[in-house]
């Protein structure tokens, strides 16, 4: 088995990238017809199903305290900041929502026009809360109003704004009194050509590429103009994350297990990597395995796709079982979460006229989209990290990816590979996007365009005949280059080097392979 990296040679996948805007599809929503509740089974218990409740973690106390005025001319030179420091511990995933509370006092801080707040992510990312509020000139003082507080900021409030905005109250309340308590959405920093009020912006934007969210985070006060002070007397962060979940992780150890499915007996066969080997008949030869975690638990269900009824057949690893009808015969498999409930939705690609089918796990309704072309491939996944999955096809004829992203809508389309590759898409860089790839059968390069960097590279590993079957099989948060030959199963592991196990028989189907095309 042979093993390099090299950049992107003449030799490679051509590679482009354009934008275009979406016009000619269009996005409906269904009443749910046509899938149908035919058995179901329930454990006593189902688990913990969707996104992770929330965390809130205090400032650190001795990070709090007064504000250093400013010295000399007003927004001239710098000042030393007040930094107020969070320890967020134990969370597992990236950031999805932000929630930001602070109270001034002791004393409360005069004159709002004089501070800035930014909140920093232990990576560097950062967002400004509000910053010299009412200032609208480079060396402008702002709004005379005082902070005291509780304010709390987050992008999705559960009561009306005060007087519509911060800075519309600041406009409101009259000199030296205390701006209005409550919930607010963040706002630019005023200065030269800004205008007033400032108009509420997104908090959680300027996180979501925040693959992992332990860390110090720190709420940075800047005070601008000399003659007021105050203190920040408390504060806390509440952040929400996506969970990690990995391909093919039956334990729920964020690592991917090796795993079969033997048509033959219609049998599963799982080494999982903390809990030892299990079987389970789940399927007829004809079925196709379609792994998902339909019960939001972190773990992989077993799931077959009956082509002939268009049934599923799902076995929760929470216990019980679910048969459901959706789809017909000829349709593709493509469950996936596309909703960001953290529960993989009923899904299939309909070759036939190239549309979408989804059933969507929050909220029961189907939706379609047409989206291809005949001969194009399928290759769903969530491309760019808000923990929603992407529509996405291949198209072997000029090896081309064309993807709608659900973040803000845009459709991108990138040149990268050719007729005979097969697309591998999967998270190789660990920033909790997916990054497009091809695998080469006939040279087994695997080339690979990382959304950290978009510089393509190469690795080989692999020869003609091997099923390519990525995953995170040692645990780092990035997805290895892996094969299946002939019921060995090659692993070149990002963190722990290659390794070669042998796991399953020539004619089973490994399970991490059902995630590419």
């Amino acid at each position: 088995m042979n093993w390099r990296t090299t950049k992107l040679s003449a030799h490679g996948p051509i590679f482009c990238v354009a934008a275009l805007v979406l016009t000619a599809a269009i996005f409906l929503s269904v009443t749910p017809t046509g899938n149908t509740v035919i058995a179901e089974s329930k454990a006593e218990a189902d688990g913990d199903a969707g996104l992770p409740a929330a965390t809130t973690f205090n400032a650190n106390p001795a990070s709090l305290g007064s504000i250093p005025d400013h010295v000399g001319a007003c927004q001239t030179g710098a000042s030393t900041p007040r930094d107020v420091t969070f320890n967020v511990i134990g969370l597992d995933g990236a950031v999805n929502n932000v929630e930001l509370s602070m109270l001034f006092g002791a004393p409360v801080h005069t004159f709002v026009g004089d501070i800035t707040a930014t909140l920093k992510a232990p990576n560097g990312f950062s967002r400004t809360i509000f910053g010299r509020t009412g200032a609208t000139t480079a060396t402008g003082t702002g709004d005379s109003s005082d902070l005291a507080g509780p304010y709390v900021f987050k992008d999705v409030l559960d009561a009306p704004t005060p007087n519509g905005g911060w800075w519309q109250t600041a406009t409101v309340v009259v000199a030296t009194a205390a701006m209005t308590p409550g919930q607010y959405r963040v706002t630019d920093s005023g200065g030269a050509g800004e205008t007033d009020p400032q108009p509420a912006r997104s908090m959680n934007g300027a996180f979501t590429d925040v693959a992992n969210a332990n860390g110090t985070w720190t709420l940075s006060f800047i005070d601008g103009c000399a003659g007021d002070t105050g203190a920040v007397s408390a504060a806390s962060l509440t952040l929400q994350v996506i969970p990690d979940r990995k391909r093919a992780d039956f334990d729920g150890d964020r690592r991917s297990d090796l795993s079969v499915f033997r048509p033959t007996d219609g049998n599963w066969y799982v080494n999982k990597s903390t809990e030892g080997f299990s079987s389970v008949n789940w399927g007829l030869p004809a079925d196709i395995p379609a792994p998902g975690d339909f019960d939001g638990d972190n773990r992989e269900d077993m799931v077959i796709f009956r082509p002939s009824t268009g049934t599923w057949w799902i076995l929760r690893s929470t216990g019980g079982t679910t048969a459901i009808q959706f789809g017909t015969n000829g349709d593709i498999p493509i469950a996936r979460d596309y909703d960001g409930d953290s529960i993989t939705d009923l899904a299939v690609f309909r070759p036939s006229n190239n549309f979408w089918y989804i059933k969507d796990s929050s909220t029961g309704g189907t939706h379609f989209l047409k989206f291809g072309q005949a001969g194009d491939m399928p290759v769903p996944s969530d491309y760019s990290g808000d923990g929603e999955a992407d529509m996405a096809v291949y198209r072997p004829s000029n090896g081309s990816w064309w993807i709608n992203y659900s973040s803000n809508g845009s459709l991108r389309l990138y040149v990268f590979g050719n007729s005979t590759d097969k697309p591998v898409p999967a998270d190789y860089d660990g920033d909790n996007k997916t990054d497009i790839a091809i695998f080469r059968p006939s040279n087994g390069q695997w080339w690979t365009l990382p959304s950290t960097t978009f510089s393509p590279t190469v690795v080989t590993f692999g020869v003609l005949g091997d099923i390519p079957v990525p995953g995170d099989y040692d645990g780092d948060d990035k997805d290895d280059q892996a094969i299946y030959r002939n019921g060995v199963w090659w692993l070149n592991r990002s963190t722990a080097g290659i390794t070669a196990q042998s796991f399953g028989v020539a004619g089973d189907i490994p399970i991490p392979s059902k995630y590419i095309p």
